[in-house]
């Protein structure tokens, strides 16, 4: 119930149908992790894209198009405990942003592991924005395990997020385990 000046009371009641999508292959999470898409819609606010169960990505090709042209990531994105492993990504100059997901943009990832991800960037004048999520301007990371990750680029680097640009962002629960300190950031 909301009383303005002249102390009439007016009450109004918000609501909006959420939407889940389950996300149960390699090819699923790739195209939602590089693109902001899933099939040929961007991602909603008010989706939650469900993790199914784990997704191993040994001897998967994880190529980096044009990351300029590509629509942020606004969802929610749920791991549901599961683990999303064995990943390695390489960038080079012709692909300066080098990361899962290009920017997450006032959305939210949640109850994800990420085991043995090896994210690089190795052009030293070029490589930036690496890290699992390459940019974000505000959002949520919950309940965040990552084991096992390397990172290395020349500019704007870091495990989880390379960078942050704004807005609201709140970072809860989230750990790394490495046996030996592997992120590099090159002098230029």
């Amino acid at each position: 119930v909301l009383s303005n000046k002249n102390k009439t009371k007016t009450s109004e009641v918000y609501s909006f149908v959420t939407d889940v999508r389950e996300i149960s292959t390699k090819e699923q999470f790739y195209e939602l992790a590089t693109t902001g898409k899933s099939g040929d819609t961007a991602t909603t606010s008010t989706t939650i894209y469900a993790l199914a169960n784990d997704l191993d990505f040994t001897d998967f090709t994880w190529s980096l198009d044009n990351k300029s042209s590509l629509a942020p990531f606004v969802g929610q994105f749920n791991g549901n405990g599961y683990t999303i492993k064995n990943i390695s990504i390489e960038g080079s100059s012709a692909n300066k942003n080098t990361n899962l997901f290009y920017k997450v943009q006032n959305g939210s990832i949640i109850n994800a592991k990420f085991e043995n991800i090896s994210i690089v960037n190795k052009d030293s004048s070029a490589g930036k924005l690496v890290g699992i999520v390459g940019q974000m301007q505000g959002g949520y990371m919950y309940n965040i395990s990552m084991n096992n990750i390397t990172v290395a680029g020349a500019e704007r680097v870091g495990g989880l997020v390379g960078q942050i640009i704004g807005g609201y962002n709140y970072f809860e629960k989230c750990q790394l385990i490495n046996t030996t300190a592997t992120l590099t950031v090159k002098a230029k």
